[in-house]
């Protein structure tokens, strides 16, 4: 077998709560260098087949996150919340569903496998369209606070 190394691109892409530069590599990789402005959230998603690690380079998040049982009973399977501060990192395996908030300005590094994996959004506060509408999942985020 003949192994190699090359260069490519990236590209910049806004969002409503901030922005991302990504990147791919071997396609079954992915990278994201992302920014999320204070006070802003991202979707409580979560994807089917993908794993993503996180590492916060600046600022401090909240990320609520569940466990995939708690998609089908999230009452005996709540949500939990963590607070990551610079240096730290969070693992998310697929089918398990979270929302990154930042409590300060934030940077952050997502590697993820599956880069096609489609988001299966739960909830948004952007108005983008929802990809599972069976719960009222504010209800149990409420319950967190």
């Amino acid at each position: 077998m003949n192994k190699m190394a090359w260069k490519t691109g990236s590209r910049a892409e806004s969002q409503p709560w901030g922005s991302e530069v990504v990147w791919t590599a071997l396609n079954i990789l992915h990278g994201k260098l992302i920014n999320i402005r204070e006070g802003h959230r991202t979707s409580l998603k979560y994807h089917q087949i993908k794993d993503e690690i996180f590492f916060l380079l600046e600022g401090k998040v909240e990320i609520i996150h569940g466990r995939s049982k708690t998609l089908h009973d999230p009452e005996k399977h709540p949500f939990q919340r963590v607070i990551l501060e610079r240096g730290e990192c969070m693992i998310i395996q697929a089918g398990s569903p979270y929302r990154i908030e930042a409590l300060e300005e934030t940077q952050m590094i997502e590697i993820g496998n599956r880069k096609s994996d489609q988001v299966i959004r739960l909830l948004d506060d952007y108005g983008r369209d929802l990809q599972d509408k069976t719960r009222d999942w504010t209800k149990y985020i409420r319950e967190l606070e």
